[in-house]
Protein backbone atom coordinates (compact mmCIF):
# COMPACT_ATOMS: atom_id res chain seq x y z
CA UNK A 1 0.00 0.00 0.00
CA UNK A 2 1.12 3.56 -0.69
CA UNK A 3 0.19 6.67 1.25
CA UNK A 4 -0.13 9.82 -0.85
CA UNK A 5 -0.15 13.13 0.98
CA UNK A 6 -1.57 15.93 -1.11
CA UNK A 7 -1.16 19.57 -0.07
CA UNK A 8 -3.32 22.14 -1.77
CA UNK A 9 -3.68 25.90 -1.45
CA UNK A 10 -7.18 26.79 -2.58
CA UNK A 11 -8.32 30.16 -3.84
CA UNK A 12 -9.98 32.29 -1.13
CA UNK A 13 -13.43 30.94 -0.21
CA UNK A 14 -13.03 27.95 -2.58
CA UNK A 15 -13.23 25.25 0.13
CA UNK A 16 -16.95 24.47 -0.20
CA UNK A 17 -16.71 24.22 -4.00
CA UNK A 18 -13.61 22.02 -3.70
CA UNK A 19 -15.30 19.80 -1.08
CA UNK A 20 -18.37 19.16 -3.26
CA UNK A 21 -16.20 18.36 -6.30
CA UNK A 22 -13.88 16.16 -4.23
CA UNK A 23 -16.70 14.19 -2.60
CA UNK A 24 -18.44 13.69 -5.95
CA UNK A 25 -15.34 11.86 -7.22
CA UNK A 26 -15.31 9.19 -4.46
CA UNK A 27 -16.47 6.31 -6.67
CA UNK A 28 -13.85 7.11 -9.33
CA UNK A 29 -11.11 7.09 -6.68
CA UNK A 30 -12.35 3.79 -5.29
CA UNK A 31 -12.32 2.18 -8.74
CA UNK A 32 -8.78 3.53 -9.27
CA UNK A 33 -7.51 1.81 -6.12
CA UNK A 34 -8.02 4.37 -3.36
CA UNK A 35 -8.82 2.55 -0.11
CA UNK A 36 -9.42 5.47 2.24
CA UNK A 37 -8.96 9.19 2.81
CA UNK A 38 -8.35 11.60 5.68
CA UNK A 39 -8.76 15.35 5.07
CA UNK A 40 -7.31 18.22 7.09
CA UNK A 41 -7.87 21.97 6.94
CA UNK A 42 -5.28 24.36 8.37
CA UNK A 43 -6.33 26.16 11.53
CA UNK A 44 -4.30 29.22 10.55
CA UNK A 45 -5.30 29.28 6.86
CA UNK A 46 -8.67 27.73 5.89
CA UNK A 47 -7.62 27.76 2.22
CA UNK A 48 -4.78 25.30 2.96
CA UNK A 49 -5.80 21.64 2.92
CA UNK A 50 -3.95 18.35 3.32
CA UNK A 51 -5.44 15.06 2.17
CA UNK A 52 -3.99 11.63 3.03
CA UNK A 53 -4.95 8.87 0.62
CA UNK A 54 -4.41 5.12 1.08
CA UNK A 55 -3.79 3.64 -2.37
CA UNK A 56 -3.33 0.04 -3.50
CA UNK A 57 -0.05 1.13 -5.09
CA UNK A 58 1.94 4.22 -5.96
CA UNK A 59 1.49 3.43 -9.66
CA UNK A 60 -2.32 3.37 -9.41
CA UNK A 61 -2.28 6.66 -7.54
CA UNK A 62 0.01 8.30 -10.09
CA UNK A 63 -2.21 7.12 -12.96
CA UNK A 64 -5.31 8.53 -11.28
CA UNK A 65 -3.65 11.86 -10.45
CA UNK A 66 -2.22 12.23 -13.96
CA UNK A 67 -5.68 11.73 -15.46
CA UNK A 68 -7.25 14.23 -13.04
CA UNK A 69 -4.59 16.86 -13.70
CA UNK A 70 -4.94 16.43 -17.45
CA UNK A 71 -8.61 17.35 -17.07
CA UNK A 72 -7.80 20.48 -15.01
CA UNK A 73 -5.13 22.51 -16.81
CA UNK A 74 -3.33 25.11 -14.73
CA UNK A 75 -3.75 23.40 -11.36
CA UNK A 76 -0.11 22.34 -11.11
CA UNK A 77 1.16 25.77 -12.17
CA UNK A 78 -0.69 27.64 -9.38
CA UNK A 79 1.53 29.20 -6.71
CA UNK A 80 1.14 30.13 -3.05
CA UNK A 81 1.86 33.68 -1.89
CA UNK A 82 5.47 32.66 -1.13
CA UNK A 83 6.00 31.35 -4.69
CA UNK A 84 5.95 27.65 -3.81
CA UNK A 85 3.63 25.31 -5.73
CA UNK A 86 -0.01 25.44 -4.62
CA UNK A 87 -0.39 21.73 -5.38
CA UNK A 88 1.99 19.00 -4.18
CA UNK A 89 1.76 15.20 -3.86
CA UNK A 90 4.23 13.08 -1.93
CA UNK A 91 4.28 9.31 -1.40
CA UNK A 92 5.07 7.42 1.78
CA UNK A 93 5.02 3.90 3.12
CA UNK A 94 3.33 3.46 6.49
CA UNK A 95 5.53 2.16 9.30
CA UNK A 96 4.29 0.11 12.26
CA UNK A 97 2.66 2.14 15.02
CA UNK A 98 4.70 2.95 18.10
CA UNK A 99 3.40 2.78 21.64
CA UNK A 100 2.61 6.21 23.02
Amino acid sequence: MAIMISRRKLQPNEFDTWRVRFEADAENRRKAGCRGIRRFQSLSDPDEIVVMFDWESKERAEEFVAAKLASRPGVTEAKRDDGTPAFENEFYEELPMLKS
